[in-house]
């Protein structure tokens, strides 16, 4: 039986992929932006220190682009990252 996981996998229509190629230069840095977890039931997750994956990559990224964190971005939630996480929560608590 099949699972809802991911690789980093995106999902597309084959119409939408063969526009995107005529568009898109090669070698073009692509940034993909969007719900964390996709949509519908699950789509939030509890992280701690210990997770491991591909929701913790793409939380790093995101804290590293906010200068929040400075780690090495390897999906595995460490000290560091909670620690950026922290942080964030500090400063989106002030806005």
């Amino acid at each position: 039986m099949g699972q809802s996981v991911s690789s980093g996998c995106i999902r597309m229509r084959n119409e939408d992929v063969e526009q995107l190629y005529e568009i898109i230069p090669r070698g073009a840095k692509v940034h993909i932006d969007g719900p964390i977890t996709g949509s519908g039931k699950g789509e939030y997750k509890n992280l701690s220190v210990g997770s491991k994956g591909n929701l913790v990559q793409l939380v790093q990224e995101r804290l590293k682009g906010m200068g929040l964190y400075q780690g090495p971005i390897d999906g595995i939630y460490d000290i560091r990252t909670e620690n950026a996480v922290k942080n964030l929560k500090k400063i989106t608590y002030y806005l």
